[in-house]
């Protein structure tokens, strides 16, 4: 329980922090070296006191579903990966419940493609409403459809996989063989 206050403290400084030091890179920059010097005594110390090195996970990285509208060449999902699998809201809840209560402050959203995932707006939500800041890794090719409700449940940041143009891309997509 005290690790847990401890842990939620410090990811509310954090983002304290990092919202003053926005328009401050060369502060934010001081800041981060100033942790990592900390997180090294720490460990130097954990030499000697094996005891203060405990596992402190901040992020989390969640695979959604196995469906996907694309058929990536490099990509396992809807092949041999998750096929036709996706999770439960119920289950994600449960594991988002846990991340926070583990002190986890960021979760990357993705999959095949996390925009297929129906619940994707209330995953957003829940995890807004546990303070964990959410990142949808996503295809990009269904956003514009989506984008509305996923701002609306608190979603800020998005990474788009970018494969190339044209027929490069066509082809490392096999655009051709799936729906968009």
């Amino acid at each position: 329980m005290i690790t847990e206050t401890i842990n939620r403290l410090k990811n509310k400084a954090r983002k304290a922090v990092g919202r003053l030091t926005d328009d401050k890179p060369e502060v934010r920059r001081a800041l981060v070296q100033a942790e990592n010097w900390v997180e090294q005594q720490r460990h130097m110390l954990g030499g000697v006191f094996p005891s203060i090195i405990r596992p402190r996970p901040a992020r989390l990285f969640l695979a959604l579903t196995g469906h996907c509208n694309w058929r990536c060449l490099g990509c396992c999902y809807e092949r041999d990966f998750m096929v036709g699998e996706q999770l439960s809201f119920d289950m994600i809840r449960e594991v988002l419940d846990d991340a926070r209560d583990a002190g986890i402050h960021r979760v990357r959203l993705y999959g095949g493609e996390p925009l297929l995932h129906p619940d994707l707006p209330a995953i957003v939500a829940h995890c807004r409403k546990l303070k964990i800041t959410p990142f949808v890794t996503t295809n990009a090719s269904l956003l514009e459809h989506k984008i509305d409700d996923l701002y609306e449940a608190g979603l800020r940041d998005i990474s788009v996989g970018f494969y190339g143009t044209g027929a490069e891309m066509d082809s490392y997509t096999e655009i051709g063989n799936k729906r968009l």
